[in-house]
């Protein structure tokens, strides 16, 4: 089984010096954006996990370590079922929890028919227009000097509508490398979702399509695997969390949701590890914005119900909220979502061609 093993301490460290060190490396823009929000600019939480006790953990060769999370100091491992007690009786052990998968928020339908009457924003106007971009645009705000982190499914970087040179960064989490495009093995719809998304946020083609922030700068994570049967896993979202705050990003954005192995008393603010993740992310500092779910009436799906979080729901052209859109609200009575923008038949780039349509 797949099980998170948090850790009861940091070892036997002198804090202050601990934080010294980070104070002394990090990342300017990372301190910068934390100083907007935190006296303390470093804590606990961002010292490193004891190596010790993650090596103690893996004497056993049959325990292998999928990720390290220093904000939740703990370590995702997979674990034969029958150690899972013997790892228990460790002192520096505080709890074992199951690694909770879930479902991306998944495209519903695609719309072919032509645009006519095509300004310079092409069929993109309307869903830019709906939430007052165009006025922000025409005042000189399209999201430049922001460094944003998009979690998703992966990324098709070639397409004409993206500009490779606002990606600083990419990394796959799935294949622990930096190629977030679709690789050997790949499924091949692997990309096409982080894709759809990227374009709506940051993609830039005259009379075709623009993103609101079409000139940010983009830290790009891909964490979903289109080839399991529970195709996300919270533990690279985390990581993914963690990899972009260190490097200075202003904003996530992550088009996924967390529900399968959560019931409605879960979704309180505090309880799910990619619930945990973001509130620690946005008391760093960085908004947070995620999708509400598709589930409808069914309700939300973590992180939506983070204390901070920004849960977006979808409407249509017209502002109606669309049939999936998630419902609030969380079990402690916070209404969801947020906000709402064009989610029913939005305007995207679709990956592997210079080609566009319309996707829910």
């Amino acid at each position: 089984v797949n099980v998170w093993i948090y850790f009861s301490d940091k070892g036997n460290i002198n804090l202050n010096n601990q934080i010294q060190k980070l104070k002394d490396t990090a990342n300017p823009d990372q301190i910068k954006r934390r100083a907007k929000v935190k006296r303390d600019i470093f804590d606990f939480r961002d010292i490193a996990v004891h190596q010790p006790y993650i090596d103690q953990i893996l004497l056993n060769s049959s325990i292998k370590i999928r990720t390290t999370s220093k904000w939740l100091n703990a370590i995702s491992v997979s674990i034969p079922v029958n150690l899972m007690t013997a790892i228990t009786s460790y002192d520096f052990v505080s709890k074992i929890e199951k690694v909770r998968s879930g479902k991306r928020i998944s495209t519903i339908d695609f719309k072919t028919n032509e645009i006519v009457n095509r300004n310079n924003y092409g069929p993109s106007y309307n869903q830019l227009e709906q939430i007052n971009v165009i006025e922000a645009h025409e005042r000189g705000y399209k999201g430049q000097g922001v460094k944003m982190l998009v979690l998703d499914t992966g990324f098709y970087t070639e397409h004409e509508s993206i500009n490779e040179d606002n990606i600083l960064d990419e990394w796959d989490f799935i294949n622990s490398d930096s190629e977030t495009q679709n690789e050997d093995g790949d499924h091949n719809d692997q990309h096409n979702h982080g894709t759809y998304i990227l374009s709506v946020i940051g993609g830039a083609q005259e009379e075709q399509l623009y993103g609101p922030a079409y000139e940010s700068n983009f830290f790009l994570a891909k964490t979903e695997d289109l080839t399991q049967e529970q195709p996300i896993e919270e533990d690279w979202f985390v990581a993914a969390l963690e990899w972009g705050e260190a490097l200075g990003a202003d904003i996530s954005s992550s088009s996924l949701g967390y529900i399968d192995w959560y019931d409605f008393e879960d979704l309180d603010g505090q309880t799910a590890v990619t619930t945990t993740g973001i509130n620690i992310a946005t008391e760093n500092g960085m908004v947070c914005v995620t999708s509400a779910g598709n589930s409808g009436y069914d309700g939300i799906s973590a992180p939506a119900d983070a204390y901070d979080v920004m849960a977006v729901g979808a409407v249509d052209s017209n502002g109606e909220l669309a049939w999936f859109s998630s419902r609030g609200p969380t079990a402690d009575g916070r209404i969801k979502p947020e906000v709402c923008a064009q989610g029913l038949e939005t305007y995207c780039a679709i990956p592997s061609s210079n080609q566009y349509a319309y996707v829910s």
